[in-house]
């Protein structure tokens, strides 16, 4: 707030050219990380995504037993390949921007 002050600038263009830009460049990597957990833990997708996928499953075992750890690995690699590039791109934003603040990151 000061910067902007000093530069002449009122509160709303402060926030808007100073503060918001050093606040969202820490924020935002921890919030993407976010994604993977609202897709796993939502009700949205437990009712849609897991029920559904894992009834189809249960079916397809059903029919042919002899399917059913294929039918499942199926569903696990469908929730993994649906989380793990969005999880693995936003860690590595995370941590290159980290590095660049001198902030570790590891």
């Amino acid at each position: 707030m000061e910067a902007g002050s000093s530069l002449g600038m009122n509160r709303l263009k402060t926030f808007r050219h100073i503060l918001l830009p050093q606040a969202l460049r820490i924020a935002l990597p921890s919030w993407s990380n976010e994604y993977a957990v609202v897709i796993k833990d939502s009700s949205f997708a437990f009712e849609v995504g897991i029920i559904e996928l894992t009834r189809a499953a249960y079916y397809v075992s059903v029919s042919n037993r002899e399917l059913w750890a294929v039918t499942y690995a199926i569903v696990a690699l469908t929730y993994f390949l649906f989380t793990f590039p969005f999880t693995k791109f936003f860690g590595e934003r995370q941590t290159n921007k980290l590095k660049k603040l001198g902030m570790g990151g590891g």
